[in-house]
């Protein structure tokens, strides 16, 4: 068969089959429902003691019964809201918060789609191709995710509602958004740096502004001194978890490094240094091959000049201020590739983080559609990505040779190419292009 035939058969998708991958969807989600709410803990759990240490009032280093809970992970306004979720009955929260996390996940994407087709306008049948193959993508981080009660999804749609609020031109509101996000987990601070190198001024003030209320709140239940002593508690305690000199980063004295870590900093570490047998991240298998030998602290020096490159090609790349009268069409590439940093960037980055990636794979997937025809070697690369994503898994390969898989990091690759794809677009399409295929849309229904 050939590939246009098979592109054809993909991203041309007739009702009956959407109908029936629709009702597979549901099925799926119903086994992810039972699974997540009546059989999974995981980190859940973890977010329930949190909870009820707020509760009780202290949420000093000393209140935490746990060497792995000696202070909150996270910001003390998330540690705020553990807290009301600690209250309720168990399952019921965690039904209920599941359900919120689906409906978050349906408005997200409904949200990016429709950003998408500003730039890259679709028929309705390519829409739920891309779609549909933007979750297939996603789906080992959202199974993950939705293993507890999809506490990720939620930081996905704070951070879509920044992109559409800002799109609509409520810029206060949108960085109200984007304040909640960094108060949910600390890592979309990000946007705060990403704003000012756009010139989004009234974002970027409104942002700084709604963070420093948003910190201010929890003293309604500790008080003042209280909320002050559980603000240095937190700091405190992300010094003493990240406080290492390897460049492999960890939590440190709490915990050992691991394959698992997908974060960029993990990436880059993983091709600089090389570590002894008897090492946590030695593995003894024959396909396990170490390739830099830059001992540390070099190589922990290596790593963040690495880093520093990266990220000056993509501020150089998003240099420009956004058209607004364009809204949207400029600003949802380079919002998704943001977000997408705020999960490689964090020093510790487990396989739910990076639900947040669905963004991008939909612009990536969107933009790659809307060529006429496909281009062949964007969807080569297509292709590529989703096999190291979909079939690279535990089911298939066992524990061990999963374990091995992960140590090169596969997933961050393919993320990053993601990444690149929304970058690089194929040829840009004119405003003028635009409307004229929007016309051609608007006609054929």
């Amino acid at each position: 068969m050939k590939i246009s035939k098979i592109l054809k058969w993909v991203i041309n998708p007739p009702a009956r089959r959407q109908q029936h991958l629709l009702i597979l969807s549901a099925i799926i989600m119903i086994i992810l429902f039972v699974d997540g709410v009546f059989i999974r803990t995981n980190d859940y759990m973890v977010h329930l003691s949190f909870g009820e240490v707020f509760i009780k009032g202290d949420i000093s280093s000393e209140s935490f019964h746990d060497d792995l809970l000696k202070g909150s992970m996270y910001p003390i306004f998330r540690t705020m809201l553990d807290g009301i979720i600690s209250i309720p009955n168990y399952y019921f929260t965690r039904a209920f918060i599941f359900i919120g996390s689906v409906v978050a996940l349906i408005y997200s994407i409904n949200v990016w789609q429709r950003l998408a087709a500003i730039r890259y306008p679709l028929p309705q049948q390519q829409v739920f191709a891309s779609i549909t193959l933007s979750l297939l993508a996603v789906a080992p981080f959202l199974t993950r995710d939705f293993n507890e009660a999809g506490l990720q999804i939620y930081l996905l749609f704070m951070l879509t509602l920044a992109a559409q609020t800002w799109k609509s031109g409520a810029r206060i509101t949108s960085g109200f958004w984007l304040a909640l996000a960094v108060s949910y987990k600390a890592t979309p601070l990000l946007f705060l740096p990403f704003l000012i190198w756009k010139r989004e001024w009234r974002t970027a003030s409104a942002m700084a502004v709604w963070l420093v209320v948003l910190s201010l709140t929890p003293a309604i239940w500790l008080g003042w001194n209280g909320m002050i002593e559980g603000h240095v508690s937190w700091i405190e305690r992300l010094e003493k978890s990240h406080d290492h000199v390897e460049a492999y980063p960890s939590l440190g004295i709490i915990e050992q490094p691991t394959q698992n870590n997908l974060g960029l900093r993990a990436l880059v570490a993983r091709y600089v240094e090389s570590h002894p047998e008897g090492h946590p991240l030695f593995i003894d298998h024959p396909l396990f091959f170490q390739f830099g030998n830059i001992e540390s602290p070099s190589a922990k020096i290596t790593v963040w000049v690495i880093l520093f490159l990266m990220a000056t090609f993509v501020a150089i790349r998003f240099r420009h201020r956004w058209n607004t009268s364009q809204m949207g069409a400029d600003m949802a590439p380079e919002w998704s590739v943001a977000i997408l940093a705020c999960a490689l960037l964090s020093p510790i980055t487990w396989k739910q983080h990076l639900v947040v990636a669905l963004p991008c794979i939909l612009l990536a997937v969107s933009s790659t559609i809307a060529c006429t025809p496909p281009k062949r070697s964007r969807v080569l690369i297509l292709a590529l990505v989703f096999a190291v994503l979909i079939i690279l898994r535990r089911y298939l390969f066992g524990p061990e040779l999963s374990n091995v898989f992960h140590s090169y990091k596969f997933d961050t690759i393919a993320l990053i190419v993601f990444a690149l794809l929304v970058i690089f677009p194929p040829i840009p399409i004119s405003a003028a292009q635009r409307d004229q295929k929007k016309n051609q849309l608007n006609s054929k229904h």
